[in-house]
């Protein structure tokens, strides 16, 4: 009988070419080949374990729908390949666990010409550098009694029956969906339906002739998703985007960055995108008034059925030139002449297979930005600009916020955006957190959330750009409610958190007269804080006890000081639980003298309910 599993090194260039003609012998160039060229030199496998007779779920719902129906037989068993880092082949016993990191595995499948099937390789900064992947999830195979977890995305090569490449980006980025937003497991034999794509081009659904991006929105749609299509066609000057220009690095980051998987439409392809890169120096990026992290990406990760896992697409022709001339990013930088892509530029429609509930688009969420963190929001100006003028002469770390957003020639602010569970939110920031401010951590734990939140993470350009991950620390951020309307305007946010003040909506999921009003706190002891895990910024930084000489605020010089910080903050409060405006809290809030403030000029006039958009 023939053992159930094979250990094979594979250590030199021959043993790797030997490998690749045995697996697929037929082809020079192919999805498999990309796999083992990523495996070999990105993710420097040397050994790998040969799993016969492998029930694949994928597969054999394919079987059953169409391969059962043909006069030639298809097996419905396939073999799987487990890759790890260490040169001694694996002998698998019940007592020996493998040696090395445990890279992933590929299926194959007996279907003749496409054979590559449910995939899952290591992805990460070690082994595609600067990358952020927050599409990836941990996946865990098991070899006999082990467990062999593995951290990537999904990936797969088109069948050429049940599914070409728009059913295989789909595919993709249901199982993202499915680990990230728990979306139930979709099966690949669901996607080619007469009730999930619509009219179909050829009259039969199986065999699969290819979907549309029309076609590719509907079945996202009847699968359970609540998906977005922008249109390249719909951004001229004269179309319903106004004179907004067609960007897809805008439309796609902050999903991507949120675990959202975005499907791009090219050339009459599909790929989906899951990841970026970022560039090498960040003080390259031009200082700005405000502006996204986005501005610091240098490809997208995309996962192509027909060209291979893990490929960068670059976010236009011009940076394309650009890293081809360098060798940094190997083969995962395609070779342009001879597929449908080469940047983000060839992209002409984009799908966003939101989360049912996801309501608050990302393009709604940039507009509130500007609101509250440009030096001419309204809400910044009406609500937060009087507090940290005033909290900033005693905190130094409110001044830096203040100075940053007034002062653009050698400030600026930098912003991310991602859509959050509101659970992963409290855990972040719950009790067992020393990052965040114990009056601002009470403050949020007795805020209602809705079940997804749009959180604006933001800083300093100079904090951004710091060489020192562990330096990029966070000076607030925003809670929005995905959940509402984009025309809700500045009611939409939930929660918010500047240096030195703290605000919520309390009241925002009761009704009545009082749900719109804001609970505003002063937080005279803040200081900036790190969060690890935010794309692009702090993606592999653990997270660190805080201690003294962590950030630039000095500590309080005894408990005098400590005990007058205190009682102004609670003269703040009953300020303003008094009812009245911010600005009065100025009154209370003693100077560096120790003196309480002049009285504030007279209140603003409180901000107008948002118009409705149109």
């Amino acid at each position: 009988m023939e053992p159930l599993f094979t250990g094979r090194s594979l250590t030199s260039d021959d043993e790797w070419a030997a490998f690749a003609r045995e697996i697929d012998p037929q082809r020079s160039e192919s999805p498999i080949r990309a796999a083992l060229d990523y495996l070999r030199v990105h993710a420097n496998a040397r050994s790998v374990l040969v799993e016969r007779n492998y029930v694949d779920r994928d597969h054999r719902a394919g079987v059953a729908v169409f391969f059962t129906r043909q006069f030639a037989h298809t097996s419905a068993l396939c073999t799987r390949y487990h890759f790890f880092t260490s040169e001694e082949p694996w002998q698998v016993t019940p007592d020996s666990a493998p040696s090395g990191a445990y890279l992933g595995y590929m299926v194959l499948r007996p279907t003749g010409s496409f054979p590559l099937g449910r995939s899952v390789f290591a992805a990460g900064p070690e082994t595609i550098p600067r990358a952020s992947i927050p599409c990836r999830s941990v996946f865990v195979p098991h070899v006999d009694v082990h467990e062999l977890p593995v951290a990537g995305v999904p990936y797969c090569e088109q069948d050429g029956t049940i599914m070409l490449c728009a059913e295989t980006s789909i595919w993709t980025a249901s199982r993202v969906m499915t680990k990230h937003y728990r979306h139930r497991l979709i099966m690949p034999a669901e996607i080619p339906t007469l009730a999930t794509i619509g009219v179909t081009r050829q009259g039969r659904v199986i065999p699969s002739n290819g979907l549309t991006a029309t076609q590719m929105a509907h079945a996202l749609t009847s699968l359970g998703f609540e998906p977005i299509y922008y249109q390249k066609d719909s951004h001229h000057p004269d179309g319903p985007e106004g004179n907004r220009p067609w960007t897809p690095l805008a439309l796609c980051a902050p999903y991507i960055m949120s675990a959202i998987p975005v499907i791009f439409s090219v050339a009459s392809h599909a790929v989906t995108a899951c990841g970026a890169t970022v560039v090498k120096d960040r003080s390259s990026v031009e200082r700005q008034e405000l502006q996204p992290v986005r501005n610091w990406i240098d490809t997208i990760v995309v996962q192509d059925d027909a060209i291979g896992p893990y490929r960068l697409m670059p976010t236009d022709d011009a940076r394309y030139d650009k890293l081809n001339a360098t060798s940094e990013y190997g083969q995962l930088l395609i070779d342009s002449s001879k597929k449908w892509w080469k940047s983000l530029d060839a992209v002409s429609d984009v799908l966003v297979p939101l989360p049912s509930r996801v309501v608050l688009t990302a393009r709604d969420v940039e507009v509130l930005v500007r609101e509250c963190l440009h030096r001419e929001g309204e809400f910044f100006q009406s609500n937060v600009e009087p507090l940290l003028g005033v909290i900033g002469k005693n905190l130094p770390a409110a001044s830096t916020l203040h100075e940053a957003i007034l002062r653009s020639e050698d400030g600026g602010i930098v912003y991310s955006v991602r859509c959050r569970r509101a659970v992963e939110l409290r855990r972040d920031t719950g009790e067992g957190s020393t990052q965040v401010n114990l009056v601002v951590r009470q403050h949020l734990q007795n805020t209602p959330l809705p079940r997804y939140v749009w959180v604006v993470e933001f800083t300093t350009y100079n904090n951004f750009t710091h060489v020192d991950p562990a330096q990029r620390l966070l000076l607030g951020e925003l809670y929005l409610d995905a959940t509402a309307h984009g025309n809700t305007g500045l009611s939409t946010i939930v929660f918010g958190h500047y240096m030195g003040v703290v605000f919520a909506r309390p009241n925002l999921s009761l009704g009545g007269a009082d749900a719109a009003n804001l609970d505003i706190k002063p937080v005279l002891d803040d200081a900036p804080y790190l969060r690890p895990g935010i794309p692009l910024w702090t993606d592999e930084i653990p997270i660190a006890p805080r201690a003294s000489g962590w950030s630039s605020i000095p500590p309080r010089p005894d408990a005098a000081a400590s005990l007058a910080v205190a009682l102004a903050q609670r003269d703040a409060e009953k300020v303003l639980r008094s009812g009245a405006p911010a600005q009065h809290v100025a009154a209370h809030i003693p100077n560096e003298g120790g003196q309480p403030l002049p009285p504030p000029a007279p209140p603003t006039t409180p901000l107008p309910p948002a118009a409705p958009k149109g």
